[in-house]
């Protein structure tokens, strides 16, 4: 069986190489990769939507797609039995749709499209980055770009059944098409590893940016809670522009909490040193909607990394976890919930240990690249009988 992976995505981004690398271990698949990596383009999307109307973003956006055309045409495309759109791909997909087509008239055979869009566009621009209200014209735009291009796409993948529920509902898909598969993480990347530097204190970590979803205002307000209670425990904020942490280490020093220490956007290579250095990691604790319907990629890495982890208690993460046994949950948008669960782990060795040792056992059994790719396999394999 062979896969074209697709499109102008970041091979580097969990979403994307879980699969790449998943595949290869599947006996009698092949990847035909035809990628022109562009790094910055969800960048460009979520938080600079002025961009896309400039004579530069109109240059490159020919430039990726005549280069697109170009490799899928070099490459063996004439037997493939899918193509699988990589993220981003929203802007992809619509070439991959005229391609599609020429198939068809060439080979009189049609090739389904796999798209996964990992989030909603118009959810990230209006709810995480906030750069767009949701009635605005370019809010519209993007709903009508997401609305397309989920419409072109044979089979949709969802991270958790909360997100196909949104996807179903929000852009009026049948809800056949659309399929949970669960994120994952780069093992190459994530796995236990020990630290070899210097530690004196306990170290709660974090890793990610600024946005609501995340929701660093509950986790700098349970830190001022946990200082009252002991020095001993520090917290390290890995993630968020200059300007944002500028401003949120102002908010800090006004609140008079000692105990926060911050660190700009990493290479994601690095972080799994920040990771290993902690010994509990936190996961997403924002108030939004978006909060309660997705498992994050933090939530991956700490089960691959042999790390206890914190989170807000959601649907979405109880289709994957279990409170106490390999994760602990507080509330929602809680400080003093999550300041509980803190102290409760850095109290209790015994149960950190196990939730940090079950859930380790969770991701290999559940979540390794291979089964994830095993289950995206079978998806392709049914889809004749899922019409």
């Amino acid at each position: 069986m062979k896969i074209c992976f697709f499109g102008a995505f970041d091979e580097n981004r969990n979403v994307n190489r879980v699969f790449l690398n998943g595949l290869k271990k599947i006996k009698d698949i092949e990847i035909i990769t035809v990628n022109f990596s562009t790094p910055n383009l969800v960048r460009d999307f979520l938080t600079n939507q002025k961009h896309m109307f400039t004579l530069s973003f109109f240059r490159n956006f020919i430039n990726r797609n005549i280069n697109l055309i170009k490799k899928y045409f070099k490459s063996n495309y004439y037997d493939i039995v899918c193509i699988y759109i990589g993220y981003p791909g929203h802007e992809s997909l619509y070439l991959a749709y005229f391609l599609r087509i020429l198939s068809w008239k060439i080979f009189n055979r049609k090739i389904p499209i796999i798209f996964n869009p990992y989030t909603s566009l118009i959810d990230s621009v209006t709810m995480d980055y906030r750069k767009l209200k949701k009635k605005s014209f370019l809010a519209k735009f993007y709903y009508l770009i997401e609305w397309i291009a989920f419409h072109l796409s044979d089979l949709i993948i969802s991270q958790s059944d909360m997100e196909k529920y949104r996807f179903s509902q929000f852009f009026h898909l049948n809800p056949k098409k659309i399929f949970r598969i669960f994120l994952g993480v780069n093992e190459v990347l994530f796995y236990p590893q020990k630290y070899e530097g210097f530690k004196d204190k306990f170290v709660i970590g974090f890793n990610g940016n600024y946005i609501p979803l995340h929701g660093i205002e509950y986790i700098i307000k349970s830190a001022k809670r946990i200082e009252q209670y002991t020095k001993d425990i520090i917290f390290e904020i890995v993630g968020g522009t200059k300007p944002e942490i500028f401003e949120t280490k102002k908010i800090v020093k006004k609140l008079g909490i000692s105990n926060i220490s911050f660190f700009p956007q990493i290479p994601i290579n690095l972080i799994p040193q920040t990771i290993a250095r902690s010994d509990i990691q936190l996961g997403i604790f924002g108030s939004t909607l978006k909060a309660r319907r997705v498992i994050p990629n933090k939530v991956y890495t700490a089960l691959a990394m042999r790390k206890p982890i914190i989170t807000a208690n959601t649907k979405a993460i109880n289709e994957l976890l279990t409170h106490q046994k390999n994760c602990y949950l507080c509330k929602i948008a809680d400080p003093d919930s999550l300041a509980n669960a803190i102290i409760t782990l850095y109290e209790n060795e015994k149960l950190r240990n196990e939730i940090a040792l079950n859930g380790y056992e969770l991701f290999q059994k559940k979540l390794n690249s291979a089964k994830l790719s095993k289950k995206l396999i079978d998806i392709i394999k049914n889809y004749k009988n899922l019409k």
